[in-house]
């Protein structure tokens, strides 16, 4: 699988602040990543019907994440899958 692709991951962090937590700046880090098409199945399993702009993303390493920007969108992700040292994203 060639990781020719960049995107952007971004993990909210929160402190403790005098009336509860709030949030901090987040953690940015930019990867490299393989996209991938889903098949009908995956979408209709995820979404529960067809989205034709769904793709998954390929990540190098285990990632916590709460969105992703690719391409210069950003995106949350409806599943993140950890599969030995890698990650994947599925988002639409």
């Amino acid at each position: 699988m060639r990781y020719d692709k960049r995107c952007l991951l971004i993990k909210k962090q929160w402190i403790d602040g005098m009336l509860g937590p709030v949030e901090s700046e987040p953690i940015k880090q930019r990867v490299p990543c393989a996209v991938s098409g889903l098949s009908i199945e995956d979408q209709l399993s995820v979404f529960g019907s067809l989205r034709p702009s769904a793709f998954k993303l390929h990540l190098q390493g285990r990632h916590q994440l709460d969105q992703v920007e690719y391409e210069g969108v950003m995106r949350d992700p409806a599943v993140i899958k950890h599969l030995r040292n890698k990650t994947v994203v599925i988002v639409s």
